[in-house]
């Protein structure tokens, strides 16, 4: 039994209306939407082949560039198995990465789809909003903020994720943590100005990390330590009001909460160590497929030229003076200062302690950097016996 399509009924009549030589060949290719030339090789199939020969010759036919059967099968195997929850464009790109599967995306939605599985993350309608124009020079603007998330489902402690994304060019910079954390922000800048230079600008939301709420009197006096260091490089601190107003890199914590989560998941990634490591090598894909090229060739990173290295600009400062008996206390410790140049003593003198991230400790006089030890008085008893 042969199955006309809507298409092939209209040739029947048009044919048949032109054996019957009521219409003229022009007429019928007209009304067909086809040249008489066409028209003239479906009226020699129809002569030869009657009804039979209408439809479509590829009609019921598996196509010569057809996937195998047996792949779909294989597709939503992996998903079920090893990419679970994974959109579906990333798992993709696993497919051919890791598997050396090469389908388009919508191929693998259309294997998803006929065994029920959906797109993970149904996209909400969200009012609108002006996009801001993006700055046009690399370094001009980092968008900065950290994201405490779930990464490890469960197989681990909860992690904050420090990081940091170029207005101009969508590179990212990013560090797990235990928490959000000042130490997290200034290994991340570190990190930025180590690879670049010092950025123009970083924008960054109202926390306590960036910016105390006690300024009754003098702002500088209530400054953390991050906004005093960014003070010291230059770098403007632009901070935002909302989460909307910084939505360039919400936007990105939205894409790697779904898409790093799956490349933790797809190693059973279980230590911040291990995350550390994961996320290094998904940052260089992750850069390598977002990154913008920006308007303006010419970046806004500066070179660094302050006195006083990086590790010791972006730290922690406490202010001291220096007590008669040549000693600063931190953290409740004591510090025993060196005699300076000829044997000077320091007593009287205002100087700032220091710390780094790995919890190192530098004294300097300006920028003179003072030799010093750990006071402890059972050792100084020893030393004096």
């Amino acid at each position: 039994m042969i199955t006309l399509s809507e298409r092939d009924q209209q040739r029947l009549s048009a044919l048949v209306a032109l054996k019957a030589g009521q219409i003229s060949p022009s007429e019928a290719a007209s009304a067909l939407g086809m040249s008489v030339r066409q028209l003239r090789r479906v009226r020699e199939r129809f002569d030869d082949e009657g009804v039979a020969g209408l439809p479509h010759r590829g009609r019921c036919k598996r196509p010569a560039n057809a996937c195998p059967p047996e792949l779909a099968g294989q597709v939503t195997s992996l998903y079920r198995e090893r990419y679970p929850g994974t959109n579906q464009e990333q798992f993709t790109e696993f497919l051919l990465e890791r598997h050396g599967i090469d389908l388009s995306r919508s191929t693998v939605r259309r294997y998803l789809a006929l065994e029920g599985i959906g797109a993970p993350m149904p996209q909400k309608r969200s009012r609108h909003r002006r996009r801001r124009v993006r700055r046009a020079q690399e370094g001009a603007l980092i968008q900065m903020d950290g994201s405490t998330h779930d990464w490890l489902e469960g197989r681990g402690q909860h992690l904050t994720l420090i990081g940091g994304i170029d207005d101009a060019t969508n590179k990212v910079w990013a560090r797990f943590y235990t928490s959000e954390q000042m130490n997290g922000y200034f290994e991340v800048i570190r990190t930025i100005v180590e690879e670049n230079g010092i950025p123009a600008a970083i924008y960054t939301d109202r926390t306590a990390l960036m910016l105390s709420e006690r300024r009754t009197e003098k702002q500088e006096k209530y400054l953390s330590h991050l906004s005093k260091a960014l003070q010291r490089m230059g770098v403007a601190l632009i901070q935002a009001r909302s989460p909307q107003a910084k939505g360039r890199i919400e936007r990105l914590w939205r894409t790697m909460q779904d898409r790093l989560v799956s490349e933790l998941r797809a190693i059973d990634v279980k230590t911040l160590e291990g995350a550390n490591r994961a996320l290094a090598i998904y940052l260089r894909r992750h850069n390598m497929r977002f990154r913008k090229e920006a308007f303006n060739p010419d970046p806004a990173w500066r070179p660094w030229d302050l006195a006083l290295g990086v590790e010791d600009t972006l730290c922690w400062v406490f202010p001291r003076v220096v007590r008669l008996d040549n000693t600063v206390t931190i953290n409740n410790q004591v510090l025993q200062l060196e005699p300076g140049a000829d044997g000077a003593s320091w007593a009287r003198k205002r100087v700032s302690v220091h710390q780094r991230p790995d919890g190192s400790l530098t004294v300097l006089h300006q920028t003179t950097s003072i030799p010093h030890r750990l006071y402890s008085a059972t050792s100084e008893a020893e030393s004096a016996a």
